[in-house]
């Protein structure tokens, strides 16, 4: 078996992974070209050799796009990259020479990883790390505008409520019910990911077992608990679902639904055969005629041009959750809310602190719904804790919003419909 395809043999058997697989593949195919066209290195496991060594070193600064006169890479990431690959791959020849007891082959593996040890950080990673941290020096980071966050928020649900009647209408022929299933799961998946501030690929991943195991927050609590909460907040619990799914290294994070979101989902798993959703396919949000899901990155990247935002690049899932860091910052939340903020978003806490008497689940959703509304709409909080923002619930509907202390700012919030 190939070195570079057996370094991530492990990960074959996740669906999930092979995109993964594919990037690596592909970084040490380029590298192995150059090593094929300048050095007559025909594969990765020939230049796993300490003689090769300075000849990987020459193709890794070619493929990366190094400067002898500026001494900076094109691509510093790719040369950091390929060096996690070459030790990996150098790991994987040594086990494959003891299982076989080849000396030769584990000593060379051995020595390759002795001199990437020595000589690597000098020749290659710290300058690529220099190169990466000049970029960000020198990078702008423009944050979303609220008027752009709206106009997509309000492009998506629009695009939402057409495909659904679309979808199910009787007059609708094969074709169209497919593109309208299409535009209804992106147009969900897009909303679910932006009200949530979430990591675009979490949501995307979302399998059909997590949304059936979901429950009302409500459902899981008891009186005691729902002493500690206001009016708004148990309302709050009682038309939000939360969805816990996989989240970034291993994590358990939630996603909250309102009953729009809940509708659309149960459409789109309702017409998944006429969809053309194969029936093994285990994702919410799945690709047609496919074993795969949606990517809502692209998704994203579409609808900001679509909706005609102001500044559609800053529309992206990463961005999103940055701004709501930065909105945190000038909301005047509380430590405590802020951690609770932290493990919404899936963020590492350091301190546990002695505030957590209720459980994380309650409070998350009766305390941090309430900013995503208020963002979701485009409306700036700036300088208002969780508490002075006060959401007016009536049965079926959400009518109104309002921020108080020391002013009133009442503003529409379509919630859910039934």
């Amino acid at each position: 078996m190939n070195t570079s395809t057996k370094a991530y043999n492990s990960l074959l058997k996740s669906q999930l992974k092979h995109e993964y697989v594919r990037a690596k593949i592909r970084e040490l195919g380029r590298l192995l070209q150059v090593l094929k066209t300048e050095h007559s290195i025909q594969s990765i496991e020939h230049s796993i050799n300490p003689s090769c060594f300075q000849h990987v070193l020459t193709s890794v600064r070619k493929v990366a796009g190094y400067d002898d006169v500026s001494g900076k890479y094109a691509v510093p990431s790719l040369a950091l990259k390929l060096g996690h690959s070459l030790r990996k791959c150098a790991a994987i020849l040594k086990s494959k020479g003891l299982q076989e007891t080849n000396q030769d082959m584990e000593k060379k593996a051995n020595a390759f990883q002795q001199l990437c040890e020595i000589e690597w950080s000098a020749e290659v990673s710290s300058l690529a790390l220099r190169t990466l941290h000049a970029q960000k020096m020198n990078k702008v980071t423009v944050m979303p505008l609220a008027r752009d966050i709206s106009k997509l928020s309000s492009y998506m649900a629009k695009t939402a409520e057409t495909a659904m009647t679309q979808l199910q209408s009787a007059e609708s022929g094969r074709d169209e019910k497919e593109g309208a299933w299409l535009s209804l799961a992106e147009s969900t998946l897009g909303q679910v990911v932006m009200f949530n501030r979430r990591r675009s690929g979490e949501v995307s991943k979302m399998k059909l077992e997590d949304y059936k195991s979901a429950t009302s927050t409500v459902q899981r609590t008891d009186t005691d608990v729902h002493m500690y909460l206001s009016e708004v907040e148990r309302s709050l619990c009682k038309v939000l679902t939360r969805v816990e799914i996989a989240g970034k290294r291993g994590n358990t994070v939630p996603v909250l639904l309102t009953q729009k979101f809940k509708d659309a989902v149960n459409c789109l798993i309702e017409c998944r055969s006429v969809g053309g959703v194969q029936e093994d396919n285990e994702f919410v949000f799945s690709r047609q005629r496919s074993s795969g899901h949606i990517r809502c990155c692209d998704v994203l990247r579409t609808y900001s041009v679509e909706c005609g935002a102001e500044s559609p690049e800053t529309l992206r899932s990463t961005k999103l959750r940055k701004h709501v860091a930065t909105i945190s910052q000038v909301v005047n939340l509380k430590n405590n809310e802020l951690d609770v903020l932290a493990q919404f978003l899936g963020h590492n806490i350091n301190v546990h602190r002695e505030y957590y008497r209720l459980p994380s689940d309650v409070l998350q959703t009766a305390k941090i719904a309430k900013m995503l509304i208020a963002m979701d709409s485009g409306v700036q909080v700036a300088g208002k804790s969780l508490d002075d923002i006060n959401i007016n619930l009536e049965e079926g509907n959400l009518l109104f919003c309002s921020i108080s202390k020391p002013f009133h700012c009442f503003f529409y919030c379509i919630l859910y419909s039934h």
